[in-house]
C-alpha cells in the first residue's frame, strides 16, 4: 500500500469490514459486507445481483450527478463481473 493510503477495520455484527482511506476518499469493502449475507464463496454473486437491480442503477444515476468518480468505479466493477 502506498504511503498516502491507509486502512482501518470496523466490526459490524461480528463481521470485519475493511475501510480504505486515500487522500480525501474512503472506500468500504463491498465484498466484506456481502460476506455477511452469504458465505465467502458467494460474496461475488451477492454483489453482482445487487449491482443489477433497478433501484441500484437508479441510485448510481442520481449519485453520478454529484461525482463522476463513483460512476467510473461502479461501471468498471460491473464490467469486471
Amino acid at each position: 500500500m502506498s504511503k498516502n493510503k491507509k486502512q482501518n477495520i470496523i466490526e459490524v455484527k461480528g463481521t470485519t469490514i475493511n475501510v480504505f482511506h486515500s487522500k480525501e476518499n474512503e472506500f468500504i469493502s463491498l465484498t466484506d459486507i456481502a460476506k455477511t449475507k452469504e458465505n465467502d464463496s458467494r460474496a461475488a454473486d451477492v454483489i453482482k445481483n445487487w449491482i443489477r437491480t433497478r433501484s441500484t442503477i437508479e441510485l448510481i444515476v442520481v449519485l453520478s450527478q454529484f461525482t463522476k468518480v463513483l460512476t467510473d468505479f461502479l461501471f468498471g466493477f460491473y464490467l469486471l463481473t
